[in-house]
């Protein structure tokens, strides 16, 4: 085998393996510091979602439950599982519902980390890469707190990074499937699908003729229309409940909890913001496009959510990361290669 080749496939293997031992590390983070400390409560909101039964801003999330809910009943019959007593209400033990949620985190976190290390090496070294990824693993785990059953904003994080990875390599079907599915976790994949559009922003002036006949175009519009059609279906299928959140809530809790949720939002970057601000301007065009979605989606948070909730920066992770490697690449480099002098 070529002397290359065989380089390629030791970077490759050292790559896989640090990759899986963080997203190791990050899966049992999750399962000691949430899933075990609120396993009651967590195990009445499963029930509620699956039952139909959930309020309006959790109700639409169905896939992770429903996934977890088919996984749990499965384990419940294996021998070492099958010791534990269903649960009041369910047909399953606290054992089964704790495994199978930590399967399904263990492959969301392990897909986030994977398809953000992909997207990052299609930019930067593979050094770089890693620090970026391994940075995000940071953040990610600074977000298991203030929270016990979210484990849709884990997929979410997941499908935007794999979803701009498809982007990149031009897989438009792959990323079809992962919008749908996304839709099925979470509302706020149409954030993916505004990153599209902002991809296929046409210059001025517009032949609108040649733009719209297109592939990439055509399938960011197609994507848009599925999510819009899937959204309403979905609302329909599931039912309507009112909301017990309203924007006046998540003001007043926010104005009590101001000092802390700075704090928190500061501490996710730290000094290095000012990395990401500069490496927006200079990074590649897909990450300068795509970096569009953020000031709507973080204006739809800094209105409707809890800005203590940190967890909504690993939806953005995929964007900030690259960003902050591109203001930081020339200095990087350049201590690097001092080092090795």
């Amino acid at each position: 085998m070529p002397e290359h080749s065989t380089t390629k496939r030791r970077r490759v293997t050292v790559v896989i393996l640090i990759v899986l031992q963080l997203a190791a590390i990050l899966a049992y983070d999750h399962l000691d510091r949430v899933e075990r400390r609120y396993l009651e409560h967590r195990m009445e909101l499963h029930g509620r979602l699956v039952e139909g039964d959930a309020p309006y801003q959790y109700r639409y999330r169905i896939l992770v439950p429903t996934v977890a809910e088919v996984l749990a009943r499965g384990l419940q019959a294996l021998p070492l599982i099958r010791e534990s007593e269903p649960s009041p209400g369910r047909p399953y033990g606290t054992h089964a519902f704790q495994v199978a949620y930590l399967v399904l985190d263990a492959a969301a976190i392990t897909m986030f980390l994977f398809g953000l290390q992909l997207l990052l090496e299609s930019f930067f070294p593979v050094g770089l890469s890693l620090l970026g990824t391994a940075m995000a693993a940071v953040i990610t785990g600074f977000t298991f707190r203030d929270h016990y059953f979210h484990p849709w904003s884990l997929w979410e994080a997941a499908f935007f990074a794999l979803g701009l990875l498809s982007l990149r390599r031009g897989r438009f079907g792959w990323f079809t499937l992962i919008n749908v599915l996304g839709l099925l976790n979470r509302e706020t994949s149409a954030f993916l699908c505004l990153a599209f559009a902002f991809l296929v922003r046409p210059g001025w002036p517009v032949a609108w003729a040649a733009y719209l006949r297109r592939r990439d175009v055509r399938f960011a519009l197609a994507n848009g229309v599925i999510w819009l059609v899937g959204f309403f279906a979905l609302h329909r299928v599931v039912g309507y409940q009112p909301s017990t959140l309203t924007v006046a809530r998540a003001v007043s809790r926010n104005v009590e909890e101001w000092s802390y949720s700075l704090l928190l939002n500061l501490l996710v970057f730290g000094p290095a913001w000012l990395l990401v601000l500069k490496g927006i301007r200079r990074a590649p065009e897909f990450i300068r496009r795509t970096a569009w979605i953020l000031p709507f989606y973080l204006g739809l948070l800094l209105v409707i959510g809890f800005w203590w909730e940190i967890r909504y920066w690993m939806t953005a992770l995929p964007i900030l990361i690259p960003a902050l490697l591109a203001g930081a690449q020339p200095g990087l480099e350049a201590a690097l290669a001092a080092a090795q002098e």
